[in-house]
């Protein structure tokens, strides 16, 4: 996915990332988690050069971000914005919100919850830094076509008839006597 932002044109826009509705207080000074794994079951050929693989799964992501908070005003912020993070855990049932920062787009992260929220940690100067890990949200998404049609019957065999006229036929060779 091609990058929209450019980080030397639109600085403000790497600056922060969105969370549903509410921009997030501070200014990021590092991102990690968001990259693509892929978990394959690769076997090797026995006494030959070469394997064969197969997708095993690709795991949701956990994009970690750490803010940095250097006055008054982005600390009472943090409260707010820690507030609609734990609003993805708070009830029965997750939900999740809409996010937004160039690099997670990039990726295709657009939804996620709150996997932690960390405590304050304090620079000596007066700032404080604060980091909060991500889990992204994608249900899974079902395999293929199902094996039953709409109304929970087998599907038709598209091969019907074929399979019936080689049957009739391999009857007819099998009376025969040379059959």
């Amino acid at each position: 996915m091609p990058r929209s932002a450019d980080p030397f044109n639109d600085e403000d826009l790497f600056d922060s990332f969105e969370l549903g509705d509410t921009r997030s207080p501070g200014v990021i000074k590092s991102m990690s988690g968001h990259e693509r794994k892929i978990n394959w079951d690769v076997k090797e050929g026995q006494g030959q050069s070469g394997a064969s693989s197969t997708l095993k799964s690709v795991p949701l992501r956990t994009p970690s971000v750490t803010i940095f908070l250097a006055d008054e005003v982005e600390r009472a912020d943090v409260e707010a914005f820690r507030a609609v993070c734990y609003s993805t855990i708070n009830g029965a049932k997750p939900k999740a919100l809409d996010v937004y920062h160039p690099d997670w787009s990039s990726v295709g992260i657009r939804s996620v919850t709150l996997a932690s929220f960390g405590p304050p940690v304090y620079d000596g100067k007066g700032g404080e830094a604060y980091t909060i890990v991500l889990q992204e949200y994608s249900p899974p998404k079902p395999k293929g076509g199902s094996a039953t049609g709409s109304k929970g019957g087998p599907k038709p065999d598209p091969n019907a008839a074929a399979n019936a006229e080689l049957a009739a036929l391999t009857k007819q060779y099998a009376a025969t006597p040379w059959g």
